[in-house]
Order: C-alpha cells, then sequence, then structure tokens
C-alpha cells in the first residue's frame, strides 16, 4: 500500500493547498498562520448551522448535522480530508498490514478511549462493523470486499478479504466506532465515541460538545465547549454571523458571500462531488439510445448554471469526478454547452422530437436550476420537457414498485460524505440493483458488464494500472451518460478568523472544525 502516513502539521497544509480558489479569497483547511502575539483556547468555538436532524446513530444517520457532529465525536478506523481526500489513520494506529493468505490486520491506537473513560476494544469495532451491515445494507455492500471480520485481541482486528482490494481504508472509514454495549435507541440520541469531543446536549436547536478527556488521536482540542446553533433561516444565520455572535457559519448563501466578506469574514469555498445529476430509463422508450442521453448534456448550458443559478458555486465536469479529486482526469466524452451537436446527435438518432416527462426531486438547489434546464432543452427544438417534482423518497418508492412511467430523473446526491475514493464514488450508482435495475434498466447491457469488469479491475489494482482502469471507467460512464454529474457542487463555510483559527469547509453539506481553537485577544 506504499507509506501514506503523513504528519498532522504537513497533512493539513497540504489539503490547504488543494481547496478551490474563490473570487473573495479563501482559507484552506487547518490553521492560519498564527500572529507571535496571539494565544488560542480556553473558551467555547460558537458555529452556526443550516438544517437540524432527528437521529446521530453512527450506522444511519444521513443529515448534515448529524453526520458533521459525528465526524467531532465517534472515529473510525481512518479518516479522510475534506478537501484533499488524502486518508489517514484516525482510530487504527498505523495502516493495514496486508498477509499472503489474503488477510490483513489493524492495530487500534494504544490507550485509545470513549468519552466514558472505557477503553476501545477490537471487540467494540467489529461490532460496529456488524451492526453496520445490518442497520445500513445499502451502504454495507460496498464493503462486500470483506469476508470476515474478528478481533483477534483485545487491541487487534483482522479481516478476512473476499477479494484483492485496494481501498480497504477508504472504505473502513463507513463505519463509526461506538461501544459494542451502547443500545440503539441511546446511539440515536447521543453515539459515545473516542474522538476529539464528546456530545453534551442537544436541546431547542442547539447542539453542546465538550471535550473528550480521554482522547489521545492525531487532533487538538484546546477549549472547553463548542455550541453549534441551528438557524435554518439564510438571512438570521447571516446576521448571527455579520453581527459577531457566530464563529463559524456552515452553508453560506451564494449571495451573501460579499455580505459577510465586507463585515470581516472569511469565506472558505471547497470543491466537494456534491452532484445535481441525471439518471435515465437506458433499456426503453426516448433514452434507449446513448447518443439521446448524451444529446441532453450538450443541450444545457452549465457554465451559465454556474454562474447564474448559483452563484459560481458549481464546477462543470470534466469527468465523472470531480475536479479536485485525485483520480480526476478529462474524459473523452466532454459536455460543453453545444446546442447544435445536440440537434445533430438527435438527428443521428433518427429522433425529430422528444416529449418526456422530467421527474426533478423537491431539493432546493434543484429548484434555482430547473427552470433553466427546461428552457435549455426545449430552445433545441426537439426536446418538450414536462417538470413534475416530488419528495425523493415518493419518487424512488414509485419507481421501485414497479410499472412506473418514469424515464428522467433529476437529483442530487453526494456519496463523498461516506466515503472518497473514486470507485465508491461510481459504484453509488453503478454497483447498486435499484440503480441498475428498475430505475435505469441498464444492468442487462453489453457496456454495463464491461463496467464490472473495469470497476473489479480498479478495486484490485495498484498504481499506473489502476489508474488506467479509472480512467477507462470514466471514459465509459460519459460515452453511457446512463447516470451522470450535471454539475459539481461547492460549499462554502463562513469563518470570524479574528475570532477563530483553524477549521474549512466541507466538500459537502457540513462543518469541520477539527483542530479549531478560539483566539484568545491580544490584550488579554
Amino acid at each position: 500500500m506504499g507509506d501514506r502516513l503523513l504528519s498532522r502539521r504537513a497533512f493539513l497544509a497540504g489539503s490547504a493547498a488543494l481547496s478551490v480558489a474563490y473570487a473573495l479569497g479563501l482559507t484552506g483547511c487547518g490553521s492560519s498562520e498564527p500572529q507571535d502575539t496571539r494565544s488560542f483556547g480556553g473558551g467555547t468555538i460558537t458555529a452556526s448551522f443550516a438544517s437540524t436532524t432527528d437521529s446521530f446513530h453512527p450506522c444511519t444517520a444521513t443529515a448534515p448535522l448529524a453526520l458533521s457532529g459525528n465526524l467531532h465525536v465517534v472515529e473510525p478506523l481512518y479518516e479522510s480530508n475534506p478537501t484533499s481526500y488524502e486518508v489517514m489513520p484516525a482510530l487504527a494506529d498505523g495502516f493495514p498490514r496486508f498477509e499472503d493468505d489474503g488477510t490483513c490486520t489493524i492495530k487500534i491506537r494504544d490507550d485509545a478511549r470513549f468519552s466514558t473513560g472505557a477503553a476501545v476494544t477490537a471487540g467494540d469495532v467489529v461490532a460496529s462493523y456488524e451492526r453496520f451491515c445490518t442497520l445500513n445494507p445499502a451502504l454495507a455492500q460496498h464493503l462486500d470486499f470483506i469476508s470476515d471480520m474478528q478481533a483477534v485481541d483485545d487491541a487487534t482486528i483482522s479481516l478476512a478479504l473476499a477479494r484483492p482490494f485496494s481501498f480497504v481504508e477508504e472504505r473502513l472509514q463507513m463505519v463509526k466506532v461506538f461501544p459494542e454495549s451502547q443500545s440503539f435507541q441511546e446511539a440515536s440520541a447521543a453515539p459515545i465515541g473516542s474522538g476529539p469531543w464528546r456530545y453534551a446536549s442537544f436541546e431547542k436547536n442547539k447542539l453542546v460538545f465538550l471535550p473528550n478527556v480521554s482522547y489521545n488521536g492525531p487532533h487538538t482540542v484546546l477549549d472547553n465547549e463548542m455550541d453549534w446553533s441551528v438557524i435554518t433561516d439564510d438571512v438570521s444565520r447571516v446576521r448571527t454571523q455579520s453581527d459577531g455572535w457566530s464563529m463559524a457559519m456552515q452553508d453560506v448563501p451564494g449571495d451573501s458571500a460579499v455580505q459577510l466578506n465586507n463585515a470581516g469574514m472569511d469565506v472558505d469555498i471547497t470543491q466537494g462531488f456534491n452532484a445535481p445529476f441525471f439518471a435515465f430509463r437506458a433499456d426503453s422508450g426516448p433514452f434507449a439510445d446513448a447518443r439521446v442521453r448524451q444529446a441532453v448534456f450538450y443541450a444545457i448550458d452549465t457554465q451559465e448554471l454556474v454562474d447564474r443559478a448559483l452563484s459560481g458555486r458549481a464546477s462543470v465536469p470534466t469527468c465523472f469526478l470531480p475536479v479536485n479529486h485525485p483520480d480526476n482526469d478529462h474524459a473523452d466524452t466532454l459536455f460543453a454547452y453545444d446546442p447544435d451537436y445536440a440537434r445533430q446527435l438527435l438527428s443521428d438518432a433518427g429522433v425529430s422530437q422528444v416529449s418526456f416527462t422530467l421527474d426533478c426531486t423537491d431539493d432546493a438547489v434543484l429548484t434555482q436550476i430547473v427552470p433553466q434546464i427546461k428552457s435549455n432543452l426545449e430552445d433545441t427544438g426537439v426536446f418538450q420537457v414536462t417538470v413534475r417534482t416530488s419528495a425523493a423518497r415518493d419518487l424512488y418508492n414509485k419507481v421501485d414498485a414497479g410499472g412506473s412511467d418514469v424515464v428522467a430523473i433529476l437529483d442530487r446526491q453526494d456519496p463523498l460524505a461516506y466515503a472518497s475514493d473514486a470507485c465508491f464514488l461510481m459504484e453509488w450508482w453503478y454497483k447498486d440493483e435499484r440503480w441498475m435495475g428498475k430505475r435505469t434498466g441498464w444492468s442487462g447491457s453489453d457496456e454495463y458488464a464491461q463496467l464490472l469488469d473495469l470497476l473489479a479491475t480498479v478495486e484490485a489494482g495498484e498504481g499506473d494500472d489502476r489508474h488506467t482502469a479509472i480512467l477507462d471507467c470514466l471514459n465509459l460512464l460519459a460515452d453511457q451518460a446512463v447516470i451522470y454529474p450535471l454539475l459539481h457542487l461547492q460549499s462554502a463555510t463562513a469563518f470570524n478568523r479574528a475570532t477563530i483559527d483553524g477549521g474549512c469547509a466541507m466538500g459537502g453539506d457540513g462543518l469541520y472544525l477539527l483542530d479549531a481553537a478560539t483566539v484568545v485577544p491580544e490584550d488579554q
């Protein structure tokens, strides 16, 4: 696997350099360069968050507040930096040791303890893995390279691999470790973790963290408390930040960045996967021909969507992966705005008119972009689009029940919230039987069989061989355009750097304050 362990300082410095630049001027992930006269810590970190949650359970949580909170509380064996995708040990003491018999062993960090003071054992790790597989089968399918996990002793886990697999650390970050003794109800309300912070309370839209005094991992906690206020109204959240009541603000609205910048705030922008995407019925109907699917992408002026509807907070894809992903490479098929070519593709496919219903989820970002999408498509003179909006759960329940008239879906999802390797980001849709079956009907195609072979090569590969196989996958996905990102969104977090040092925007809808600390005024 190579020597991938970096010092914390080098790790944070490298990730900062990879943050996506923004017109207002940004800070990277990690600490800003401190002045010699400043001191840090001893106070309360305050932040505002744009949404709430009903559960913090480490196995099932999907809400951004829960995922972000657990990031600070409940450790996996490995974690990834939110801007560089670099994976490093968290609860694990180093990277896995691979044996010739198809097993690997992982050691737990010496004297790792939960916030209760109880030692973290290999039994807790195995129990967390087993509960994850039981409670979250949709995600657990991406751990099917593990045929068995056992506790060798209190500090050692052994994994039997079902096949050669080169993303062990990346995938294990999905499994957050909490005590085997903690019940489902207790873990849903406030999971116990071995991370630098612990949950203290969550009442009246205020999430309170206290330091885990037993923590001995790679992160640093210098403050006495951390408070996140849930403020769902954008105007109120911006005012709270501008007036100095909050040190950090998650989810900066696109039209508020200048206002916050003028108030002395730093607005940190980070590129993520977070993708509005199209998914087409590929086995029948108007989108059975790949040229018709491609024509949809060529007909949409994505740069105008970025500039006008999204205030510059997105990038136009050069391939399936976001531009800052280590495995990003330009696909042979690039969907630059070209309505004439879209019409040519439709003509080549023998299509003179395509009338269809676009089933769109009620996501707030999609609401901003779907009017232009409809307009651009209809400007070709070939597409006639009826937009039908519904909640994602209702839409997918309808499709998965069978007999649906859905032929084109516009939705937004962010698999990067769970794992960061290129293979996982593709497999999120393309190895999910629901998407390949009733939602797109692509699973029976020769091209899909080819993709599965390529993904198997990626999973087992290393170095240049793996990257070549990834590029082959990226080319196939773009050429077929069955499920493909229209854009990759960026996220924005505002910081009052006079009062807080460190922290950065995450690539998705979250808040990253690991290693952040309050700034003590110079006159104190």
